[in-house]
């Protein structure tokens, strides 16, 4: 497994806004938010995933978020969103990934009555393109990670 891509350093203090909710799974919700670097520049626009707050006190839901951050701080590939920070805020863990400009597959589907068949073949490439790389991640000593994304849906496929 590759050392996980922090863009913030450890010992960097980051207090996170979170501005809106983009988005509401069976586990967690997501967040537009920006992190605040304290002595550093102007905020970084982030996006946050939280817990929902009925699943924040059970032990299982915190050890599945945690999976998800590892696993997904060890994959470095243009096609897949980097995990910048993991952590608690207010109690509860989060994941702040990098966030992306535009809008995800589903809502492009739902404003469109029909893409392009070259963009819908780019689409697909693209998607099939990091799937296959997270299948085949490995570990640094070479073993195989055996990732599967159990998720893969439009609304998990963002078009920049």
């Amino acid at each position: 497994m590759s050392q996980p891509l922090f863009v913030f350093a450890k010992d960097t203090v980051i207090r996170y806004e979170l501005l809106e909710t983009v988005g509401r799974g069976g586990m967690a919700v997501v967040y537009r938010a920006l992190a605040h670097i304290r002595g550093g520049g102007p905020p970084v626009p982030v996006v946050v995933k939280r817990l929902l707050p009925e699943l924040a006190d059970i032990t299982e839901f915190h050890r599945m978020l945690g999976d998800e951050a590892r696993i997904g701080a060890s994959l470095e590939h243009p096609n897949i969103v980097r995990v910048l920070d993991v952590g608690e805020l207010d109690g509860d863990p989060f994941i702040a990934f990098e966030r992306v400009d535009g809008i995800d597959l589903a809502r492009a589907l739902a404003q469109q009555q029909r893409l392009e068949t070259p963009l819908v073949v780019y689409v697909i490439l693209e998607v099939l393109k990091a799937l296959s790389y997270a299948h085949g991640a490995s570990s640094r000593d070479g073993q195989p990670l055996r990732i599967v994304h159990r998720d893969v849906a439009a609304g998990n496929v963002l078009l920049s």
